[in-house]
């Protein structure tokens, strides 16, 4: 990839990229194995994770905690190597096409083999739908090589998409001699945005992808192929966009991602405290949360709006697209893909919560009756 791709000419790329090298595989490749193998070696705390439901009865799985220290070993990794002349820091950026086409064909690949080994090994049965067995698993929590797949593979997804931020602004400094404002707020917020993540990973395990997904094509795309290389389109757009970010629009777009990820977070962390023990004192302020029979946080954010931690997302998601920007609608996929997302799983999730709760969840949407935010919706 010698030239720049403009916005408009990145669509065909991630549409139709183009082949895979041995040089893409091999830097993918590299990549996996060395997020396994830290995943082994770099220290962290075991939690139990929710119950779930892949065996009689129901078990916890146990979850080792280090995707934290894991992405600053690979960032002073990466940053290194760079330094040392053992790769250039545009190298993600260099060959973002062959590394596009590579990572999608492995999902699919690695998609067909969960499918198989669980059907071979016993796990879980086909569905006669093979469609459908192929895009959402047969199986809930695949375990290889001492690690849980469907909890790890969050962490190439946080860590890869940081890289390629990396990789696109020496790209930047390496066109224009300087990395423009517009380029360093997509940074800063991509970058707090991931590992923010990955230093509340806990957080993780008491989310529906986690306690209640298979996992096969849907998730493993998800996380290893539309997290890396959809996301990215900002960057592509800024590479090479010289116009000045105004001072004041600087400051209320850092004020409106703040915001965003204040309630983000505080909203994720409420909800997690409370599913691991809905009987503590999770707001610090000496009384315990008000519930629904114990089974239904009704205190705090979750007394407000439903879903309060969407739309700390969804003005997150925002912010990184406001770096563009209003020349190009593209640059706003990721907060179109993130609210048509999760307004699907506000449907999915309001389904099955009516049955798991029955008259309990009646009576916490007659208490809480925003969805999203309040006096709107």
């Amino acid at each position: 990839m010698e030239q720049p791709l403009s916005l408009l000419q990145l669509v065909p790329v991630l549409l139709n990229p183009p082949a895979p090298t041995l040089l893409s595989a091999a830097i993918y490749t590299g990549f996996l194995v060395w997020i396994g193998i830290l995943s082994h070696l770099l220290p962290g705390p075991w939690v139990k994770g929710q119950l779930v439901q892949d065996v009689p009865g129901g078990r916890r799985v146990d979850y080792k905690l280090n995707g934290f220290v894991m992405a600053l070993v690979t960032y002073a990794a990466f940053f290194a190597g760079s330094y040392l002349g053992l790769w250039s820091p545009t190298i993600i950026y260099d060959n973002f096409g062959p590394l596009c086409s590579f990572v999608l064909l492995f999902c699919a690949f690695a998609s067909l083999f969960l499918v198989g080994r669980a059907v071979v090994l016993g796990k879980a049965k086909l569905s006669g739908n093979y469609l459908a067995d192929f895009w959402l698993g047969i199986e809930l929590n695949p375990r290889m090589f001492g690690l849980e797949l469907k909890f790890v593979a969050l962490r190439p997804a946080m860590i890869g998409w940081t890289l390629i931020c990396f990789s696109f602004a020496a790209k930047q400094y390496e066109l224009l001699g300087y990395i423009t404002t517009r380029m360093w707020l997509y940074q800063i917020f991509a970058f707090t945005y991931s590992i923010d993540y990955l230093w509340f990973e806990e957080a993780m395990l008491s989310t529906f992808d986690i306690i209640s997904e298979k996992w096969a094509f849907m998730l493993l795309w998800g996380d290893l192929w539309w997290m890396n290389f959809a996301f990215s389109v900002q960057p592509h757009y800024l590479l090479l966009n010289e116009k000045p970010y105004p001072p004041l629009s600087t400051a209320l777009l850092v004020a409106f991602f703040i915001v965003g990820y204040v309630l983000f977070r505080i909203a994720n962390l409420q909800k997690n405290n409370f599913k691991k023990d809905p009987t503590a004192n999770i707001f610090a302020t000496g009384k315990k949360p008000e519930t629904i029979r114990g089974r239904i946080l009704i205190s705090g954010l979750w007394g407000v709006m439903r879903k309060p931690n969407y739309i700390g997302d969804w003005m997150i998601a925002l912010s990184l697209s406001l770096t563009c920007g209003y020349d190009y609608i593209f640059a706003y996929l990721y907060p179109i893909y993130l609210i048509s997302l999760d307004i699907h799983r506000w449907t999915r999730d309001e389904h099955k919560c009516s049955e798991k709760y029955g008259k309990d969840w009646e009576l916490y949407r007659n208490r809480v009756k925003w969805v999203f935010c309040p006096y709107i919706y």
